[in-house]
């Protein structure tokens, strides 16, 4: 740190400096949010999925939107 950015930087008022420091401090924790939701999203994703694969084979064999689509193409040829 140069004499002049020191300068510059005492010479700075306060109230901007702490409008820099909310904006930071905002950011921080829109960020912090967002990858909890994102991460909260994914869990939920995964257990909703295990869920429906689990329920899935109990479902009757003859309904063809059972099969999948590896299968249909097989039986169709």
């Amino acid at each position: 740190m140069t004499v002049w950015s020191m300068a510059s930087a005492v010479s700075t008022p306060p109230h901007i400096l702490m409008v820099v420091l909310i904006v930071r401090l905002r950011m921080v924790v829109v960020r912090s949010v967002v990858e909890a939701i994102s991460i909260v999203s994914m869990i939920i994703f995964v257990a909703v999925h295990r869920k429906v694969r689990l329920w899935w084979p109990g479902r009757s064999e003859g309904s063809s939107c059972v099969m999948p689509l590896s299968l249909l193409v097989v039986q169709e040829v």
